[in-house]
């Protein structure tokens, strides 16, 4: 003899496996989603600094463009706290800190810089230049 209730038991019981198996993936779609998160995670860990500290240089750069310089500084010293040795990211700070007057930190930031670099090209190039002769003006 079976249980009252047996019966409706069983009815659902069936219907869940069917509509849980609908939800589960075969072997080798589970493989290719696990190797698909494998590799995303990857890319984040490797490539997700220097993602970071670009963002960072170009948020700066907007807040810059929009005469925002205060949030520019935020975020270049948020992107060179990333990339300490971005000349791109120095050479925004030192144009961010002439706007504010702090000549000091902008020559630091233009010698950290450097001469030349891969990474800006001529037009940033020969407004280092100008910006040197500038602190060079102004600085005893």
């Amino acid at each position: 003899m079976s249980a009252p209730g047996a019966p409706l038991i069983s009815f659902v019981a069936y219907r869940v496996k069917r509509r849980m198996a609908a939800f589960t993936l075969g072997r080798r779609r589970l493989a290719v989603l696990l190797g698909a998160a494998a590799l995303i995670v990857s890319v984040a860990v490797l490539w997700g600094p220097a993602l970071i500290a670009q963002y960072d240089r170009y948020r700066g750069r907007v807040a810059m463009q929009r005469f925002q310089t205060d949030a520019g500084v935020k975020w270049l010293l948020a992107g060179e706290s990333i990339a300490p040795d971005d000349a791109e990211t120095h050479f925004l700070l030192a144009r961010a800190f002439r706007r504010q007057g702090k000549y000091d930190d902008a020559a630091r930031h233009l010698k950290r810089a450097g001469p030349s670099s891969r990474d800006v090209d001529v037009r940033r190039r020969r407004r280092r230049g100008y910006l040197r002769r500038l602190c060079e003006r102004t600085l005893p």
